[in-house]
């Protein structure tokens, strides 16, 4: 899955990743920059535990853990919604939306919205850190073996690339901060570039 600017790309040499974290699923994207070419905006479509031919773009946002350690993620953690040896966080992005956009129409009618409770004695910026850490992996796997010579440009550009997160419209810098920091503790960008290469987008904008 790939969209083709129809504007050269004029700037330095960089890799941009784009994460849409959502409720239930989520996506990541990404495009290689190189100046005087015309880039492509290209999708993952290669998860783990998800069939390869199938060439789905969204992974389930689910995380199964067992004793406090994230054991699986996406389609091979929703293998564990029922078993008891496990405890699965979904839904985890309603823990983070403001007040303003937890009240809405719940399973038990009006009122504030069904929200599954984390797994016990996990935090929800550990659950968004693991699950950062887990897309940011499986993208940079699905770049480098599609991607010719990917590993030794992946290498070359990561550690300055722009990294992209989609939020709703209702979120602001309190949000923002807190999936800064997620980042950080994801270990996908370092503390001291993060101001510079984290960029925020809303959902209507993307």
């Amino acid at each position: 899955m790939a969209y083709r600017s129809t504007k050269k790309y004029e700037r330095n040499e960089t890799i941009i990743l784009a994460f849409d974290i959502g409720t239930t699923h989520s996506a990541v994207s990404f495009s290689y920059a190189y100046p005087g070419e015309f880039p492509d905006i290209r999708s993952v479509v290669k998860w783990p535990g998800q069939p390869e031919a199938s060439g789905d773009s969204k992974i389930p946002t689910i995380v199964a853990y067992q004793g406090g350690e994230a054991k699986f993620f996406g389609a091979e953690a929703r293998e564990y919604l029922d078993d008891e040896d496990f405890e699965v966080a979904r839904w985890f992005k309603l823990h983070l939306h403001p007040e303003s956009m937890k009240f809405g129409q719940s399973s038990t009618g009006l009122g504030e919205l069904d929200i599954p409770p984390l797994p016990l004695g996990v935090s929800l910026p550990q659950v968004y850190a693991d699950f950062i850490r887990y897309t940011y992996k499986a993208t940079k796997d699905f770049f480098i073996n599609n991607t010719p010579n990917g590993h030794h440009i992946w290498s070359r550009l990561e550690d300055r690339m722009p990294i992209i997160f989609c939020t709703p419209n209702g979120w602001d810098m309190s949000e923002h901060a807190f999936l800064t920091e997620a980042a950080i503790r994801a270990g996908i960008v370092k503390h001291q570039d993060a101001e510079e290469q984290l960029w925020f987008i809303t959902e209507g904008e993307a």
